[in-house]
């Protein structure tokens, strides 16, 4: 059996607790107290994800900071942001690297390994936990930036003054 009563699951890109298994579907429950029932056909012949099954589970939040700021100083306060939440576990560690660059930014990925009956609040704490650690570092989050500028043309160009 892939799944049990209670699990969270993922099928057919449908996220929910097990409520029921019946004999030819199944009760999911979404967090939006939607109930959701799937025929145990569609189950077998579809991707199913189950996140229930290991003790752990893994939060990656993309962390975005100006080009100009120093990796090691990110890096530094970001794993301290993150090594100090109360629901981070210390096996595995948790981890920041920068992902990519972008012309408008840096990007940091902090990883944060947490008991699956944490993931939500770790997931979401974590978010404003590493804003406001960067906020307090006088660091804030980069945006796309588009410079503009037009040139003017001489005024015979534009025809002016003709008849």
């Amino acid at each position: 059996k892939p799944f049990k009563k209670g699990d969270y699951v993922q099928i057919n890109g449908v996220d929910g607790l097990v409520q029921d298994i019946r004999l030819f579907n199944t009760k999911i429950l979404t967090y939006s107290n939607d109930e959701i029932i799937v025929p145990n056909s569609e189950i077998l012949s579809s991707k199913l994800i189950n996140y229930s099954t290991m003790p752990l589970r893994r939060v990656v939040t993309a962390v975005p900071v100006p080009r100009e700021c120093n990796v090691d100083e990110v890096k530094t306060m970001l794993l301290e942001c993150a090594a100090t939440y109360k629901y981070a576990v210390s096996t595995p560690a948790p981890s920041v690297v920068l992902e990519k660059y972008t012309p408008s930014a840096l990007n940091f990925s902090v990883r944060v390994w947490t008991e699956n009956e944490h993931y939500w609040d770790t997931m979401f704490d974590m978010n404003e936990r590493i804003l406001s650690t960067l906020r307090e570092h006088g660091i804030e989050l980069p945006y796309e930036k588009l410079e503009v500028s037009l040139a003017e043309r001489a005024s015979s160009e534009r025809g002016e003054g003709e008849v």
